[in-house]
């Protein structure tokens, strides 16, 4: 997946479609998925704000924020079931 699709499936709150990328690229902490998606959100703060500074003033980051807490979510709980296995 590229980094423009990666970035509209945040921007979306497309959470499964992120969920799916990390584990395929083999992350499976929060601090894994956090390392990750930092790049993408930071380009999605800048599209942002670039598109404010331009005069629209329509639009969130809500999705943006929302995927990400339920990418956090979902492996925390990974953790949690990993380290009651062990």
């Amino acid at each position: 997946m590229d980094n423009i699709s990666l970035e509209l499936y945040l921007y979306m709150n497309s959470h499964d479609k992120i969920i799916e990328w990390l584990e395929s690229e083999g992350i499976k902490t929060v601090d894994g998925a956090l390392n990750m998606l930092r790049p993408l959100v930071q380009s999605n703060i800048y599209s942002f704000a670039s598109s404010v500074g331009s005069g629209n003033r329509g639009g969130t980051l809500a999705g943006t924020n929302n995927c990400v807490r339920k990418v956090m979510e979902h492996f925390k709980n990974l953790e949690e079931s990993s380290q009651e296995k062990s």
